[in-house]
């Protein structure tokens, strides 16, 4: 097989990974994650309202941290075309170039297929490319970049620099880096031009002026962020950095290089890259690493591991020694079959315990996750993610379908939601729009840290308190930690602990149903989630109960958006005893039984009552003392404030 045949067959594999890895449960692409819908919103604004914005009145030049692809989601809602099968085909093409670049650095044809092989069975690249994030198209720019430098075409140089600049703000470190690497060469070795990095610097001084226009900094979040010296996100990103070795195998193949690196004999193609995958990798780790997406935020080195790999094979496929010419082949077998398992789902693969094995890396390598996500690792974190944030757009969904055209929200995920709904939402952990009047933007890359008792002072209409279906009903108290623990960058600071208390005293906890679109054939349906629905707004429904002649019946009025509750109406006999009504219209003994289950409440005409339960109580009702009827969230369990839905209504019928 010659070379142009074994690339065109890697070429496919990667396209079929892609899509059989970024698929939903049909088998069918899934849609973007809630992060792509960020810069959804962020290009909507731009093409229809000509303002780079997230909101009115909320700059959105750092909204999301890819300029670059903000203006590629652009170009799709200007001219009419499906965003998220445009930025696919975008990412896809990105992939398939990355690997074209990745097999010109060998002069030998076959061996310089290593890399673009490792590359198509990648699932974090293969994922990525479809993902509807920057980041495949960003790493296509990274590895131009660098096989201009190694190769002297400083106009594919100076280009590559100015666009992975624009397209991730890590870019313009990195391009210091290469600009390092190219004085290095003009001593060693007397050539590479110095020009391109000129051209990349005046790139970086219009999107800094731009950005100081807009916000008075001149640096991203993302960049500001790197030199907070926090220990602990250090320490995650390790943590992820030792996981993202094990999960994707291939970049342990770096071990050759090292070796023969150190033996003097790899080439300055390889030690470059090896270099230039260092400096990436300390990038990513002060970040915080990161689980989602495959490990999204070290993929960009992935191809300079490889390169730098394959130059390091290379050296061993030509030693005179048999034993390590095998050496070389069957740790390449092992990489090979070690980054196919990490696209598996979860599972053992006949004798082999990989879920077993998977379970004690991920024990062993535990990292701070993602708030509201498991942080579990490989393809299982990845269908996780999709299943999140399809339950995210559908909340989106029930926003734009069901609330005020007014209401605002507040939410720790606000992608989907925001640009799904068309109002106003505000992101609680900094990164799209501020946490309070005055405060810098956060970085979309690092774990959300924020004073969330300050974040929570704009009292939004309504939060998203949780990214996952409601199973059960949580305290006040029980979601304030949760929130403190999660997010809060001083989460036993008193003040904090108050403050968030305090503000969640002003919200009572709905339950509204959505629909998450799995697929096609998924069997879509409805899901409860909970929202939280300030008190002020007065949008609890009402009961009120009437006794006539033996007839109970409970009447309800609703001037909120739909929701789901249960009805619960007590009978309190003459001797104190406590009977619950069943749905047949039976009084029966236990309490705790329901009137009416999962009652879906819709709004109701003005001063419009609804009959929401009836019972022929006959002369059974000569004996009763008194009626209570409440609505109560599904799944409630205690007696806290969020297990009701409305005001208990008592009449006392004698």
């Amino acid at each position: 097989m010659n070379r142009s045949i074994a690339l065109f067959v890697a070429l496919a594999v990667f396209v079929a990974h892609a899509f059989a890895v970024h698929s939903n449960l049909s088998g069918d692409l899934a849609a973007p994650g809630d992060t792509a819908y960020a810069a959804f919103r962020v290009a909507r604004n731009l093409v229809h309202e000509g303002s780079w914005s997230w909101q009115y009145g909320e700059p959105g030049i750092d909204a999301y941290p890819s300029a670059l692809w903000v203006w590629v989601y652009a170009v799709a809602e200007r001219l009419l075309w499906p965003s998220k099968t445009f930025v696919a085909a975008v990412g896809l093409g990105a992939g398939l170039l990355t690997m074209i670049v990745a097999s010109r650095f060998h002069r030998d044809r076959i061996a310089s297929l290593i890399a673009p092989l490792l590359l198509a069975i990648s699932g974090g690249f293969a994922a990525a490319a479809v993902s509807g994030t920057e980041w495949s198209l960003f790493t296509l720019f990274l590895l131009t970049a660098f096989a201009a430098l190694e190769k002297d075409h400083h106009r594919w140089l100076a280009a590559a620099l100015a666009l992975a600049g624009w397209t991730r703000p890590e870019g313009w470190l990195m391009g210091g880096v290469l600009f390092v690497m190219q004085l290095v060469r003009r001593k060693r070795e007397g050539r590479g031009a110095l020009w391109p990095f000129a051209v990349a610097a005046a790139a970086a001084g219009v999107l800094a002026w731009l950005r100081y226009s807009q916000t008075g900094h001149l640096l991203s979040p993302a960049l500001r962020d790197l030199w907070d010296g926090d220990a602990a996100r250090w320490s995650d990103g390790l943590a992820d950095f030792v996981s993202f070795q094990f999960l994707y195998a291939a970049p342990l193949l770096v071990g050759f290089a090292l070796w023969y690196l150190l033996r003097g004999r790899l080439t300055n193609t390889g030690r470059r890259a090896l270099e230039l995958y260092v400096a990436w990798s300390l990038i990513a780790v002060a970040a915080g690493g990161g689980r989602q997406g495959f490990h999204q935020l070290f993929l960009p080195g992935l191809p300079l591991a490889l390169i730098a790999a394959q130059e390091g094979m290379i050296c061993a496929l030509n030693s005179p020694r048999q034993v390590v010419r095998g050496v070389a082949w069957t740790t390449f077998v092992l990489a090979v079959l070690g980054a196919g398992v990490a696209s598996r789902t979860g599972g053992d693969l006949g004798p082999l315990p990989l879920e077993r094995w998977q379970r004690v890396l991920d024990r062993r390598t535990a990292s701070a996750p993602r708030f509201g996500y498991a942080n579990h690792l490989g393809r299982d974190g990845l269908n996780e993610a999709l299943e999140v944030d399809a339950l995210l757009r559908a909340v989106g969904i029930y926003v734009r379908d069901h609330l005020d055209s007014h209401a605002s929200v507040g939410s720790f995920w606000p992608g989907s939601i925001a640009y799904l709904s068309r109002r106003d939402v505000w992101d609680l952990g900094g990164r799209a729009t501020p946490v309070a009047d005055g405060e810098s933007l956060r970085s979309w890359s690092a774990p959300i840290s924020v004073d969330l008792a300050l974040a929570l002072q704009r009292k939004p209409d309504y939060l998203v308190p949780r990214a996952r279906s409601a199973r059960t009903v949580p305290t006040a108290d029980e979601l304030a930690e949760e929130w403190l623990r999660g997010v809060d960058r001083a989460p036993s600071d008193a003040a904090h602990i108050a403050g968030v208390r305090a503000a969640l005293e002003e919200y009572e906890l709905i339950t509204v149903p959505v629909r998450p679109q799995l697929g096609r054939t998924a069997g879509n349906v409805d899901r409860p989630v909970h929202l939280l629905r300030r008190r002020a707004l007065d949008l609890a429904p009402r009961l009120s109960v009437e006794v006539e002649g033996g007839a109970l019946r409970v009447l309800l009025q609703h001037d909120g958006p739909e929701q789901l509750a249960d009805l619960r109406v007590l009978l309190e006999d003459d001797e104190g005893r406590t009977y619950a009504m069943n749905p047949r219209g039976e009084a029966v003994a236990s309490p705790q039984v329901l009137a009416r289950p999962r009652l879906l409440i819709r709004p109701t005409s003005e001063g419009r009552d609804v009959l929401a339960f009836h019972a022929d109580l006959g002369d059974e009702v000569q004996r009763l003392r008194r009626v209570r009827a409440v609505l109560r969230n599904p799944f409630a369990a205690g007696e806290d404030a969020f297990d009701y839905a409305s005001a208990e209504v008592i009449v006392e019928l004698r």
